[in-house]
């Protein structure tokens, strides 16, 4: 049963007489975020504390549980600092790291002391509505401001989008990062009506009709600068949820040199975008940067003797001296009437915002055969699909060989923060996975711990992966003898074309994103996969187990190693038996080469029947650490090799390793280095060891 808050600081004032401990309640003002930036969230939310101030190697710790062992010692290896403790009521630290801590104007200043007091938000389209219908929607002041400051607040954040959703209980706003989507804050179900009213009044959405999907725009001015919002009002269960699509011009990566594709392949478009005849494709899923391949395209092809034309649905971006045409449904302008319309203005190219149906396509195809560039898009995996798609859709094979020049097909990955990334190994399940894709497996990965230049993310900016593939002579001939994709992509390899998970390792290898982001961004094939039972993500059936939730797939025998079912018992190749479930008992690890401490730690270990790992090597034992998680690390200082801040990296990089404890041994009395604040003396008491490392 759920106590109430003066039950909750009740208890409080108890434990702080017991404990001789100082206690207080939580205010708004004692927020610091800074120092919650230092500690993941789910180490704050599992161990109920928060940080509250730091002076110098001192950090005050507000906790629920004063006794919590395990989270001073997380804390103080997270943050290098002593703890000092408080008792805050666990209501009141849950209510701080929700975001509902404090009145509504204190969670609009919670947004708005990021923003300097010298710029504010101009709404340059303030739509005028009839005073009668504004009486009892007139949003107040603060929601006003509030508003204001989350779409301003969200253009400084290089944000693409704001949602705000409608929960049981609250308001929740976030914004897409990088193509990430943070929670930025919490606010009162209270405000939720006048906060929707207030989004939809700005945008021209009818404030009357909340049973309907509606949309709407508007643009704002923030410090000299116009931005355009594209509104969507969607019906949910608890309310209208109110998506805005942020669309800044300084915001978008217009110069095709610096999408990221080779110097190879940008050599290789340059030359194809330079034959002002044909058609150029660009592929990819929704938020994969097609768009921004084709304004890079347009801009290197804007010279003052070119005719450029556009049509889009809609029109995210003006580009100074290409005509651009808004697509209208209802007034009967589609990409095929505009398209035909374009024809008769003298084009030398023409951009189709996408191509989404036969009538589209061949009027695109027929432009690109009669003495037009034609650029557009096509929702497809890969850029080999995409000729067979053309074909699929209708279009005749020697039409596609006759006018097809490229195909880009494009992928978004985020951009390693350059300040705080750190090489590591590749872990042993993306090793395996790469190997069975039949690709090299790079010699390391980065991954970053987050710093204030990245807002504590370990990513900033995004960066592409292109497979580009040039229509040849040769794959002319395949199309118009067989037009399939395993001839056309080994024709396309064998003439210079790589992949996208090649082009990706390339970018790891340099250090530009991660080898997590890559496999995020491109489903990797191997024959025989199919989908992970857990998660849906598609793996080859080689692997035990699934390389992005963990679920123990058990789809080969691991004696003889030939495929089975994946609800078999006893294997039909060898007789072999299933393997049972996996070892879910606490991990102790222990780096250390003194066998007497191996032994004693093992018969520590074994009364208490969890798992030993032992390594010698410290190098060696950070793959295992990846892969293991272990629950306890008992390092042996007196191994020479021991390299404390490469262990402390690993540990901290990890989410998955935050409450892993770091015990480390030695034979001498006094701390001799900053991350020792847990410890035990050499010769190791059994009762303190086993103190020590239990849960």
């Amino acid at each position: 049963m759920t106590r109430t808050p003066e039950e909750q600081w009740a208890d409080c004032q108890r434990l702080a007489s017991e404990t001789g401990l100082p206690c207080r309640h939580i205010a708004y003002e004692d927020l610091n975020s800074e120092l919650m930036a230092l500690l993941p969230m789910e180490v704050l939310r599992n161990y109920r504390i928060l940080p509250l101030d730091r002076h110098e190697d001192k950090i005050t710790l507000a906790m629920a549980d004063p006794l919590d062992v395990m989270a001073e010692d997380a804390v103080r290896f997270k943050t290098g600092c002593h703890v000092e403790r408080v008792i805050a009521p666990p209501g009141e630290i849950e209510d701080a790291l929700q975001g509902r801590l404090g009145p509504v104007d204190t969670l609009i200043s919670n947004i708005l002391h990021r923003i300097p007091e010298s710029s504010e938000l101009e709404l340059l389209h303030e739509p005028e509505e009839e005073e009668e219908k504004q009486e009892d929607i007139t949003p107040s002041a603060p929601i006003i401001q509030l508003v204001n400051s989350l779409i301003s607040d969200a253009i400084r954040m290089r944000a693409s989008d704001i949602h705000v959703e409608p929960l049981e209980e609250k308001l929740r706003v976030r914004y897409r990062i990088d193509g990430y989507l943070r929670t930025v804050v919490s606010l009162p179900k209270r405000i939720q009506g006048s906060t929707i009213s207030r989004l939809k009044l700005i945008s021209g959405i009818d404030i009357s009709e909340s049973r309907k999907p509606q949309d709407g725009r508007t643009r704002v001015r923030l410090e000299g600068r116009e931005v355009d919002l594209r509104v969507s009002a969607l019906p949910t269960h608890y309310g209208e949820k109110i998506v805005l699509r942020i669309l800044d011009p300084e915001k978008v990566v217009v110069d095709l040199d610096a999408l990221g594709l080779t110097p190879e392949d940008f050599s290789r478009l340059q030359s194809v975008l330079g034959a002002g005849q044909g058609m150029v494709l660009a592929t990819g899923p929704t938020g994969s940067g097609k768009t921004s391949t084709l304004y890079g395209a347009l801009r290197y092809l804007n010279v003052e003797a070119d005719n450029l034309v556009t049509v889009e649905d809609p029109i995210e971006y003006r580009l100074e001296g290409v005509n651009q045409v808004q697509m209208n449904p209802r007034a009967g302008l589609t990409f095929a009437t505009a398209l035909r319309s374009i024809l008769r203005q003298d084009p030398d190219t023409v951009m189709v915002g996408e191509i989404r149906d036969l009538e589209t396509a061949e009027i695109a195809v027929q432009a690109a055969q009669t003495g037009h560039l034609v650029l557009s898009t096509l929702h497809t995996n890969d850029a080999v699909s995409t000729v067979t798609r053309l074909i699929l859709m209708g279009i005749p094979p020697y039409m596609v060989a006759s006018s097809l020049l490229a195909v880009v097909a494009q992928r978004l990955v985020r951009r390693l923060c350059q300040a705080c990334r750190w090489e590591r190994p590749v872990t042993p399940a993306a090793a395996r996975l790469l190997s069975l894709a039949g690709q090299p497996v790079p010699r390391s990965d980065y991954v970053a711990n987050g710093c204030p230049a990245c807002d504590f993310v370990g990513y900033k900016g995004r960066i592409g992966l292109f497979e580009l593939i040039l229509v040849s002579d040769r794959i002319r001939e395949i199309l118009l003898s067989d037009p399939r994709e395993i001839l056309i992509s080994q024709a396309a390899r064998e003439e210079g074309t790589r992949s996208l998970l090649e082009d990706g390792l390339s970018k790891v290898s340099q250090g530009l994103t991660s080898l997590s982001e890559v496999l995020r961004a491109i489903t990797v094939r191997s024959p025989g996969g199919r989908s992970c039972p857990q998660c849906h993500r598609p793996v080859p059936t080689q692997l035990g187990v699934c390389v992005f939730c963990g679920a123990d797939l058990q789809l080969h025998c691991p004696m003889c190693h030939q495929d089975v079912e994946a609800d078999w018992l006893v294997c039909p190749h060898c007789r072999s038996p299933r393997p049972g479930p996996p070892d879910n008992r606490r991990r102790i690890m222990l780096l250390s080469q003194d066998e007497p401490l191996v032994e004693q730690v093992g018969g520590v270990v074994q009364s208490q029947d969890w798992q030993l790992l032992v390594s010698s090597d410290p190098r060696e034992a950070l793959a295992l650490i990846w892969s293991q998680k272990p629950d306890v690390i008992l390092a042996d200082l007196a191994l020479t090799s021991l390299d404390l801040p490469e262990l402390g990296r690993t540990l901290g990089s990890s989410l998955g390793m935050a409450s892993t404890r770091l015990v480390f041994l030695s034979d001498r009395a006094e701390r001799h280095d900053p991350l020792a604040d847990t410890y035990l003396s050499k010769p190791v008491d059994s009762a303190q060891l086993l103190a020590r490392i239990k849960p």
